[in-house]
């Protein structure tokens, strides 16, 4: 057998069926869906007769002492955005937006992991919020 007939040969034995092919394609495909985006996160919200500043100083305490380290918080925006690291990690973000008559409505949303988080995961740090602040209305609870 000659060189040119054994590199013939063995470029043959190589080359991808039409089968293994759909089967390259349907794997990249399958993980490809995993890595997908799920759409932003829904949210719980809570309206209290409290400045935005009031609310979120009441969040940043309620988080901490749950165990969750503050990412960013600004009081001019009414923002807070806190992690947990225990796995799969936890983020969570509170929006205070004053509704113009002396109260505020504290917006609450979060991922577990890169899943968003079931609103009514939310249910009992809102609810502990409302203890803590004195609430006009509840939306969503």
């Amino acid at each position: 057998m000659s060189l040119d007939q054994r590199a013939t040969h063995h470029g043959s034995r190589h080359r991808l069926t039409p089968r293994w092919l759909a089967v390259v394609v349907l794997l990249m495909a399958g993980l490809a869906g995993c890595a997908s985006y799920s759409g932003p996160p829904e949210s719980r919200d809570l309206v209290v007769a409290a400045s935005p500043r009031q609310v979120l100083a009441e969040g940043l305490t309620v988080l901490i002492e749950r165990g969750f380290v503050i990412r960013h918080a600004d009081l001019d925006l009414g923002r807070l955005d806190a992690m947990l690291a225990t796995w799969p990690g936890y983020r969570l973000r509170l929006d205070a937006l004053s509704t113009g008559d002396g109260a505020t409505r504290l917006s609450v949303s979060g991922y577990r992991g890169r899943q968003p988080l079931a609103p009514e995961s939310l249910d009992s740090l809102l609810a502990e919020l409302a203890e803590r602040l004195p609430s006009q209305q509840s939306i969503g609870l």
